[in-house]
């Protein structure tokens, strides 16, 4: 290009200083931009993908901790599809809190407890301990999907009760909210993590799938 533009005239007064700075600056941008594609771009987008089945798994743990908790309430089993699941509203679940003995045992998940003060406490560590697991790669996690995360480690905070030992309580009124809150920070944060995240979970099966071959193989 330069040796055919020598030997042209200039269109106007500095046009030639003109143009080498124009084609400097555009060589500037598309060397930044494949710097940053190649080597933050790319590199980033490996990591989600090769993240992407333990997100997967402890995102999954927590809604199913939210879906639980609610049909622990009604007294009903594991719903089969998540993402199905009706989430009762606030009435609904108030009038279900209003006729749960808080200072019965139950089972959540098999696992007994002696009242529901213990189990919900349970939620709140469990729910912690997950929210925590995952900040700590928080470099592959998605803003909005932290920020979900946060939310929902403070949603789980309101669940605590502390039970008075000269007074026993009634019902669970005074959880009702703060149950349902969490359900939905739940589902909310499932939602986000699939939408965010769907592309990146096809290239993960992919990667298993290569992974179970190379597997099978080592084991003939």
């Amino acid at each position: 290009m330069d040796l055919y533009l020598i030997h042209k005239p200039e269109w106007f007064k500095n046009a030639a200083q003109l143009g080498n700075l124009y084609r400097n600056l555009c060589f500037a941008y598309i060397t930044s931009f494949l710097f940053f594609f190649w080597n933050v771009h790319l590199q980033s987008y490996n990591t989600k993908v090769k993240s992407y089945r333990y997100v997967d798994h402890k995102v999954y743990r927590l809604h199913a901790m939210g879906v639980d908790l609610v049909l622990s309430l009604e007294g009903k089993e594991r719903y089969r599809s998540l993402s199905k699941y009706p989430l009762p509203g606030v009435p609904e679940v108030q009038d279900l809190c209003d006729k749960v003995d808080p200072n019965h045992p139950l089972k959540f998940r098999y696992r007994p407890f002696q009242d529901w003060f213990e189990l919900l406490d349970f939620i709140n560590q469990e729910t912690r301990r997950i929210v925590s697991e995952l900040l700590i790669i928080k470099d592959v996690l998605d803003a909005e999907l932290m920020t979900e995360l946060i939310n929902l480690s403070a949603y789980a905070e309101r669940l605590i009760i502390y039970k008075d030992n000269d007074v026993e309580h009634k019902d669970l009124a005074s959880s009702a909210v703060p149950i349902w809150d969490y359900a939905l920070a739940c589902s909310v944060l499932s939602s986000k993590f699939k939408e965010k995240y769907i592309i990146y979970r096809d290239e993960s099966w992919k990667y298993e799938k290569e992974d179970n071959i190379k597997y099978n193989r080592a084991q003939h």
